[in-house]
């Protein structure tokens, strides 16, 4: 019997828990990079898609292949250096389907998205003091 995440792992965003609605990725690399990044020290985090900012599933994410390859790609798309360790899956949340995406952290950080370094500050995601875009 498969365990459901939201016994696993909560129904609350933490420092190492994301919720997204859907799979906006402009924002989920930044997560990513975050995760990556592992300021307290947890061994990197969870980004869960089809969940909302309250902690309920709400079904119907996509869990296409196609989907599940493009989150996947965003570990080696160049926009996220040095290369994230990333696991993307469809798991059980509330008895829906979600894709998760477990983040490992890095073993060399600062990790960097287009330039910026991305930290986990509580329950979200923010730039870390002192980094400008690389733009």
């Amino acid at each position: 019997m498969t365990t459901d995440l939201a016994r696993a792992l909560g129904t609350q965003e933490t420092v190492a828990l994301e919720f997204k609605q859907s799979a906006d990725l402009a924002t989920i690399r930044k997560t990513i990079c975050a995760f990556a990044n592992d300021l307290p020290g947890l061994g990197g985090g969870e980004i869960l898609i089809g969940v909302d900012k309250a902690g309920n599933s709400l079904g119907g994410v996509d869990t296409s292949d196609e989907e599940l390859l493009k989150l996947n790609n965003l570990k080696d798309d160049g926009k996220i250096l040095d290369r994230p360790s990333l696991v993307v899956t469809v798991e059980q949340y509330q008895g829906k389907p979600v894709v998760r995406l477990r983040v490992n952290a890095s073993g060399a950080p600062p990790v960097r998205l287009d330039g910026v370094v991305w930290v986990r500050s509580g329950p979200s995601t923010r730039r870390a003091a002192g980094t400008t875009s690389g733009s």
